[in-house]
């Protein structure tokens, strides 16, 4: 399996194992996309790691 050059989206990436594994997608030169339903905690963790983008809404 190629794990360096793609584009991978993780739901709940936010915190915990999502977060790690966006984490290592990122060091290994993939475009990561982390999702969740927090904007505010995706906004953060995308800004912990390099060339990470984030998508969500807050659902109330």
């Amino acid at each position: 399996m190629n794990t360096t050059n793609n584009t991978v989206l993780i739901t709940g990436g936010s915190a915990g194992i999502g977060f790690e594994v966006a984490r290592q997608f990122a060091a290994r030169g993939n475009k990561v996309i982390i999702a969740g339903r927090n904007a505010e905690r995706l906004q953060k963790a995308a800004s912990q790691i390099l060339g990470v983008t984030a998508i969500g809404r807050c659902y109330e």
